[in-house]
């Protein structure tokens, strides 16, 4: 940066010896603009530099607290891990986050960045820019941190439904797999209640929702009629059969009386 500036001054003083102001002027206002601005920018790096500060401190709180809560091994019963707490991947960040108190307490570090971004770009009187970043910011602590709890929620009811399932057909090998399709059916209408709060595709969201709900009905009551014709048919006959009963009783009683 030091040796642009002197070569800035050099070729300022070269055009003016020169006598060519059209090229020595703009390159003097580019200079005093940047001297004018140089008080912001420095207020702006270390505003920036503190936030990232904060947000560390913040985050090693975080991770604290919810590790003291024992947030890990609660969702770990309900089958939600990242990781092993151990850092082995070669990635700095995969290596940092590797339980889900740690990925909160990432976010907050991220989430209080964003914000001395956004006070340092107002300092540098970026409106535009830092109306970006604000707009981002709020969407995500509005509608990105709803969304996660809804899928964290329904990840781990869905978890619930299959091994309690599971457990009650686990000597019957045909009945078994009513676990995981009841996983996947509630794991479906989760993912789309989080599509829905993010405001993502709106019409798509809810059209590919019921034509999958719809299309399991349907595959469901095909399974049924065909694969189970006899055992249909005995239902019906049975139940048209008690309908015959107990209509004959009542016309019956209705002649003695």
């Amino acid at each position: 940066i030091a040796q642009v500036f002197i070569m800035l001054q050099a070729f300022i003083l070269a055009f003016e010896k020169l006598q060519l102001s059209g090229l020595s002027q703009p390159l003097k206002d580019m200079v005093g603009q940047f001297w004018s601005l140089l008080p912001s920018l420095l207020v702006a790096v270390v505003m920036v530099t503190v936030g990232v500060l904060i947000g560390r401190l913040l985050r090693t709180a975080t991770v604290a607290l919810l590790d003291g809560l024992q947030i890990n091994e609660t969702l770990a019963k309900f089958g939600i891990a990242l990781g092993s707490t151990e850092a082995s991947g070669s990635s700095a960040v995969a290596a940092s986050v590797r339980t889900p108190t740690q990925l909160v307490g990432m976010l907050v570090q991220f989430g209080v960045v964003l914000v001395a971004l956004v006070q340092a770009l107002q300092k540098l009187a970026l409106t535009a820019w830092a109306d970006l970043v604000n707009h981002v910011l709020a969407f995500a602590v509005t509608k990105g941190v709803v969304a996660l709890l809804i899928l964290t929620l329904g990840f781990a009811v869905a978890n619930f439904v299959r091994d309690m399932l599971q457990a009650r057909f686990q000597d019957d090998r045909s009945r078994a797999w009513t676990g995981e399709a009841a996983r996947v059916g509630i794991l479906v209408f989760i993912v789309t209640m989080a599509l829905q709060q993010l405001q993502v595709a709106h019409s798509f969201v809810l059209l590919t929702f019921g034509v999958l709900l719809g299309g399991l009905v349907l595959a469901a009551a095909i399974a049924f009629g065909l694969g189970a014709r006899e055992t249909a048919s005995e239902i019906v006959k049975s139940q048209f059969d008690k309908a015959n009963d107990r209509k004959k009783s009542n016309d019956g009683s209705g002649d003695d009386s």
